[in-house]
């Protein structure tokens, strides 16, 4: 019987299809297969079944791989979407961001100039302000000087109040004294009267007396003509005394007017005074405040050329953005 004995390819029946036909296929098998559990005889599979089999394998294979082919290409096709989308969003990105510079770059460069200008005014304004400083300290200076001899006049103006013053109690002096010589003279003006009754009854009295009072009555003649004289005298002594007294009002008058005017000029001397304080206090806190000024212009002037040179960063930043945005277009195109 061993030269009808022909070898058949054998398997478990516990593997697979795809397993049992590698094995067909590794032994040649032509004519079926024995399918054996655990060592024993289990079955016996011809060729037209295995044939049919492995055509349903290969067939289910099939399927899988066209069905795989067709989640693929439409995995590829959403892909290429997807790729072209985002291509189209990196194009038109990397033209806002070449445009943006551009503008970022122009405003950079702008406002670099803007800021070298306002550096150059800036410390024009400190210079000037420094200047206007210097003179608010002179005119302080010179306020304080002014008051000094606000103060001086102020103490004159006192000194000729006082003097015065003591002119017109002088002046009142005087009206007393010309008063007192008035009523001398009126004195003597009543003397003379007297005198000159007197002369004229002494003369009546010789012209009875006859040739014995002729002597008497040239002595009473010459009486007469001294109080006749005496009382022409004293009108014109009273008359000067007249003129004196109108002088002496009058200068009263001048006095009393040069009081109000010192007067006034005390006053003016106060309201000066005060003035001038006030102004120079208010100068000397325009001085404080330009000062504060000068530093405020000087950090301005930093600052301004901080951002001259940020800037010019900005600006060197956004032209290095274009080269940037001009590199993304080009990934995107590619």
């Amino acid at each position: 019987l061993a030269g009808h004995v022909r070898a058949c390819a054998t398997a478990e029946v516990d593997q697979d299809i795809g397993a049992l036909i590698d094995a067909y296929r590794s032994a040649n098998g032509n004519e079926g297969m024995i399918l054996t559990c655990d060592g024993r005889l289990f079955a016996v599979v011809a060729n037209r079944r295995l044939v049919h089999l492995a055509a349903e394998r290969e067939l289910a294979a099939a399927r899988t791989r066209v069905e795989r082919a067709q989640r693929i290409e439409a995995t590829t096709a959403r892909f290429e979407r997807q790729v072209a989308g985002l291509a189209r969003a990196l194009t038109d990105l990397s033209r806002f961001i070449g445009g943006n510079a551009k503008q970022t770059e122009a405003r950079a460069a702008d406002t670099g100039d803007r800021a070298a200008a306002v550096a150059a005014a800036a410390s024009q304004t400190s210079a000037s302000m420094r200047d206007i400083a210097d003179r608010g300290r002179l005119l302080a200076g010179a306020f304080a000087a002014i008051s000094g001899d606000t103060l001086r006049a102020k103490a004159a103006a006192a000194e000729a109040v006082a003097l015065v013053g003591a002119g017109s109690a002088q002046m009142h002096g005087l009206m007393r004294s010309a008063q007192s010589i008035d009523s001398v003279i009126g004195l003597i003006g009543e003397i003379a009267k007297q005198v000159n009754l007197l002369a004229l009854n002494a003369t009546i009295e010789a012209a009875r007396a006859g040739g014995a009072g002729r002597g008497f009555t040239v002595v009473a003649n010459e009486v007469k003509t001294l109080a006749s004289q005496a009382g022409v005298a004293a009108k014109r002594i009273t008359a000067h005394v007249e003129e004196i007294r109108g002088g002496i009002a009058q200068v009263a008058d001048g006095q009393v007017q040069v009081e109000r005017a010192i007067a006034a000029m005390a006053h003016l001397s106060d309201t000066v005074e005060d003035a001038v304080g006030t102004q120079r206090e208010t100068t000397g806190l325009i001085a404080l405040t330009v000062e504060e000024a000068v530093a405020a212009g000087t950090q301005i002037h930093c600052d301004v050329e901080a951002i001259g040179a940020t800037a010019h960063s900005a600006s060197q930043s956004a032209g290095e953005m274009g080269g940037l945005a001009g590199r993304i277009r080009a990934e995107a195109d590619a």
